[in-house]
């Protein structure tokens, strides 16, 4: 057999070696980024060591020619020998531009590519308090980076809640809609972004703004002259921007505080309902016939709107059926 037919046949069984190995090692191969790494390349029969070479998105740049590092690499990049045959490429410290595909060459022949994925941490790059209106289609977004693409997950803290861990889960993607949308929707929601490096975390507080509602806790009290008697009542709004006032036959002069009346505002009980409370007392033994009728607790400096409601005050005998009664202490 001819030399040049020899020499033929070796090189070839070394290029379906290497293939073969190849198809072992080559595919995807995952590294945390700022760690290191290696890419390994085998070549047997070798003859020149010139002849292996390592390339980084091929034919597009060249990392090295035997065991030299080009200049543009140098820094972070070195080829390991351990054995005789084999190109190790080892990556000190994985950064995000080290990511893409490496091939070992062998006489200028692709022997494997290996594409080298650099994860990175899961981390959230924007989030925004938002304020919306009743009735309102809401939009939350959660925008994220990282490497794999980061899985989100939504949650809501519920109000008045101790442990901030007990979370309900709401929904899954980096956005989060919220259809028709009432003053109970006004909470701090979560954003979670988690991958296998790391997870990120982000409250988002939503507002949900609604005019006043007064709600009264009795709509009839019945007392004998004489009596101590105490009114309430509460305003729900977003925002608690004015204030509750109690009025006699819907006057305009509201009841104020004096040596009759005591009118308290409980401004410490204002919750995460958005809640405003007032009580009025009528004190014991000032309760007198022309006290009887229709009392209006009413808002006042609201610009989302007027609310009120009404109790009535009537004598025992008027209607003992459906009211409460109130005994004297």
């Amino acid at each position: 057999m001819r030399e040049a037919e020899i020499q033929l046949i070796q090189t070839m069984y070394v290029f379906i070696a290497c293939f073969l190995i190849g198809i072992v090692l080559s595919g995807e191969q995952r590294v945390v980024v700022h760690k290191e790494t290696q890419l390994s390349c085998k070549v047997e029969n070798y003859s020149n060591d010139k002849d292996v070479k390592w390339w980084y998105n091929h034919p597009k740049s060249i990392i090295s020619m035997d065991a030299h590092i080009t200049l543009s690499y140098k820094d972070r990049m070195s080829v390991e020998k351990p054995y005789p045959g084999e190109w190790n490429l080892h990556i000190k410290r994985a950064s995000e531009r080290d990511a893409g595909n490496y091939t070992c060459t062998f006489r200028n022949e692709v022997i494997w590519t290996i594409t080298l994925i650099v994860e990175t941490p899961a981390k959230i790059t924007e989030t925004q308090n938002m304020t919306f209106e009743e009735g309102d289609t809401g939009t939350l977004w959660c925008n994220t980076t990282g490497v794999p693409t980061p899985t989100v997950r939504w949650y809501w803290i519920p109000p008045n809640q101790a442990d901030r861990n007990k979370e309900d889960s709401r929904a899954e993607g980096n956005r989060l809609l919220l259809y028709n949308m009432s003053r109970y929707y006004d909470n701090i929601y979560v954003c979670l972004a988690s991958n296998t490096v790391s997870y990120d975390r982000s409250e988002i507080r939503i507002r949900v703004t609604f005019g006043p509602e007064v709600a009264v806790f009795q709509n009839t009290i019945i007392a004998t002259k004489g009596q101590e008697v105490t009114f309430h009542c509460a305003v729900e709004a977003f925002p608690m921007e004015g204030d509750l006032e109690w009025a006699f036959e819907n006057k305009s002069e509201p009841i104020r505080l004096d040596w009759k009346y005591d009118v308290q505002h409980d401004r410490d009980l204002v919750n995460d309902f958005n809640t405003l409370f007032l009580s009025m007392t009528i004190r014991k033994t000032y309760l007198e016939d022309s006290d009887y009728g229709r009392y209006v607790c009413r808002t006042i400096n609201f610009s989302k709107g007027y609310s009120e409601n009404i109790v009535v005050l009537q004598r025992p005998q008027e209607d003992k059926e459906t009211t409460d009664v109130i005994t004297d202490v």
